[in-house]
């Protein structure tokens, strides 16, 4: 096998596995939210930067895909 075909492979089954958490992990927090459990704070600074601040990282990417969705 090709280096470059190896790395290529590597990058996808790295990407696949980061694209599978993130939905797991937004996953998770769309179910706290369904229980009215997510404890999310997202203040924006001056440039306009959403800090978010929550207690678990469920809650932090629901705040994350709240802030995203308009």
């Amino acid at each position: 096998m090709h280096v470059r075909s190896f790395r290529h492979a590597v990058s996808m089954i790295v990407f696949l596995l980061v694209a599978l958490a993130g939905a797991a992990s937004v996953a998770a927090a769309a179910e706290g939210a369904a229980r009215g459990t997510n404890d999310v704070t997202i203040r924006r600074d001056t440039w306009g930067v959403p800090h978010i601040f929550a207690a678990t990282l469920a809650d932090g990417a629901f705040g994350a895909f709240c802030d995203a969705v308009p």
